[in-house]
């Protein structure tokens, strides 16, 4: 498919675990809701031009970007290793972990900060 599978993977691989939370369905409200109220937010290959990145930025969740070979908006200019996650498909298998790491290490607070002034640019 367009996306490669990837959120399909991902919710094979992950949709079942507690304190996570993978959308299957939505309304336009609850979308927006749930963009606003996550801390990460799934910006996979899709949607095009970079689409999830931009409502996940503009919503202050942390994009993690599954996207092989495709650069999103501003990856150039910007410095999106400081306010988003990028993980290879091939190791979607470690999400949890990864995830885990950037809560535990406090990054994810500091990630949040750059996005209270960066989502502006994404817009």
């Amino acid at each position: 498919g367009y996306s490669w599978g990837g959120r399909q993977t991902i919710y094979r691989l992950h949709g079942h675990l507690p304190g996570y939370k993978i959308y299957t369905r939505h309304t336009p409200e609850s979308y927006w809701k749930h963009l606003s109220t996550s801390v990460f937010c799934l910006a996979a290959a899709g949607w095009g031009w970079g689409g999830r990145m931009k409502v996940s930025v503009t919503r202050g969740c942390i994009p993690v970007i599954v996207q092989d070979g495709i650069k999103v908006e501003w990856e150039e200019q910007l410095p999106l290793k400081d306010y988003s996650i990028r993980v290879p498909i091939w190791l979607t298998h470690k999400l949890p972990d990864i995830l885990d790491a950037f809560i535990k290490s406090g990054r994810v607070e500091k990630m949040q900060k750059v996005l209270e002034c960066v989502w502006r640019l994404h817009w």
